[in-house]
């Protein structure tokens, strides 16, 4: 018969051995843990992209239409001197849902936050309907992130529309993706009759 060794079989683990597996096994929950993080972060970055995008569209179909287009800016002042600077001028919007956004406004349902609407390059049109001016103006678009990760502020263009501005008052009385009538008959040097809608004296030189 052969004899065990009993002093080999009794053997265990030394210190450094044990010491050697919890750290490698520390190591490997910390790795999974970070990748989990990331992983988290990237689905977040992901959606709150997604979100601004969805409001981005939104915003511009609603400019698509004067009836729309009008509601969403009319009643805003209109500061030419600001809309001509880098920042722009801060506008708040109507929507067809008579939501209005404007800075602060938290978007429902999302991560996002409206930091600011704004016109900005503004250029002037002309005359339009009597008592008015047009301009022609971008309209942009600022977020902020408010979860945890990714990206936490970036700009979104929302299209460049027409701008009709009360001289009483310099508030936007209007807005459209095209020139209107009234417009188009004053860059022909026409006279716009306001009874009949139609465009007299047209001068085509």
């Amino acid at each position: 018969m052969f004899r065990i060794n009993k002093k080999l079989s009794q053997k265990g683990f030394s210190l450094m051995e044990v010491m050697v597996a919890v750290g490698l096994m520390g190591l490997t929950a910390v790795a999974t843990m970070q990748m989990n993080s990331n992983m988290t972060k990237s689905s977040s970055a992901l959606k709150v992209k997604m979100d601004a995008s969805q409001l981005q569209s939104e915003m511009i179909n609603t400019f698509m239409t004067e009836d729309n287009c009008s509601k969403a800016l009319k009643g805003n002042d209109f500061d030419l001197t600001q809309a001509s600077t880098n920042e722009g001028q801060d506008v708040s919007l109507l929507m067809p849902n008579d939501t209005r956004y404007s800075a602060s406004s938290k978007i429902s349902g999302t991560q996002i936050e409206i930091n600011k609407i704004f016109l900005k390059e503004p250029v002037s049109q002309g005359a339009g309907l009597p008592g008015t001016k047009v301009y022609l103006a971008k309209v942009g678009l600022q977020i902020q992130n408010n979860s945890n990760g990714g990206i936490k502020s970036f700009g979104k263009n929302l299209g460049t529309y027409y701008i009709t501005v009360k001289d009483s008052d310099s508030k936007i009385e209007s807005c459209s993706s095209q020139l209107g009538i009234p417009q188009i008959c004053t860059k022909m040097n026409g006279s716009y009759n306001t009874t009949t809608g139609n465009c007299d004296a047209v001068s085509y030189t």
